[in-house]
């Protein structure tokens, strides 16, 4: 179970990325979904989710070539021991609930319309 201090100090980090990256990411609209620290708070695995989806590569390419001002402005912003080596990820789980979304959906019109034959799982 994640303790209480991780959890303020994740939700902490979200806000102040999430704050640099609406100034430093132009034209797509970028989420942090999620913040994951090592057990010593010295690593952070950070959860983004980039739309449109045709500039994930571009967006996350940007952000990792920032990380020493980000790392910067997060310690302008906060008073800790170590700042955490920022590691940025794309986060799978909107594009999974998307394709899981648009399968119910398709299932829905295919019962609707009562053709055809539900997809078997």
């Amino acid at each position: 179970m994640i303790s209480r201090r991780r959890e303020k100090f994740n939700s902490l980090l979200r806000d102040l990325i999430a704050f640099f990256a609406i100034k430093e990411i132009g034209g797509v609209i970028a989420t942090i979904s999620r913040v994951e620290n090592s057990d010593d708070l010295k690593t952070a695995k950070i959860f983004i989710s980039i739309f449109p989806e045709s500039k994930e590569a571009e967006a996350l390419k940007c952000l990792k070539g920032k990380v020493g001002e980000l790392r910067q402005f997060i310690g302008s912003q906060i008073k800790t021991k170590f700042l955490p080596h920022l590691e940025f990820v794309i986060d799978a789980k909107p594009k999974a609930e998307r394709r899981i979304e648009k399968i119910l959906n398709d299932q829905k019109e295919i019962l609707k319309r009562g053709s055809g034959t539900v997809a078997k799982w």
